[in-house]
């Protein structure tokens, strides 16, 4: 009999244990997913304005070429282009743009824009 109770007790721990484990499998699932779910929505505009912001560029006036009514639609489409205000300030996209930024590729891509942006700065100063 005391076979039989050590038996059931040592079932009843791996039932708990199961349970526990099935439980903390099922949350961090839907945390994946939700994850997913954000990246799949993400904007590559905020990547975009993120590097441009980095390498200077935004600062240069790149319509000097461009007449006012130009200028005028060229800025509606920015502003229609710009990220929701709420993936700006989500701390969920600011660290999937600093890992998309930290990527070998496009770290590589940064680095010779900023070496050319540097050049065209020394060239037209």
């Amino acid at each position: 009999q005391e076979k039989e109770s050590s038996i059931k007790d040592s079932e009843d721990v791996a039932a708990e244990v199961t349970a526990k484990l099935l439980a903390k499998t099922q949350k961090r699932r839907a945390k994946l997913e939700q994850k997913l779910e954000q990246t799949k929505k993400f904007e590559l505009s905020a990547i975009v304005d993120v590097g441009l912001k980095r390498l200077g560029v935004t600062s240069l006036n790149s319509s000097m070429d461009t007449s006012d009514d130009e200028k005028d639609t060229t800025d509606d489409k920015n502003a229609s282009s710009k990220p929701s205000s709420s993936q700006a300030d989500d701390p969920f996209y600011a660290d999937l743009i600093e890992s998309m930024l930290r990527h070998k590729r496009l770290s590589s891509a940064m680095d010779q824009l900023n070496d050319k942006v540097a050049d065209f700065r020394q060239w037209s100063t």
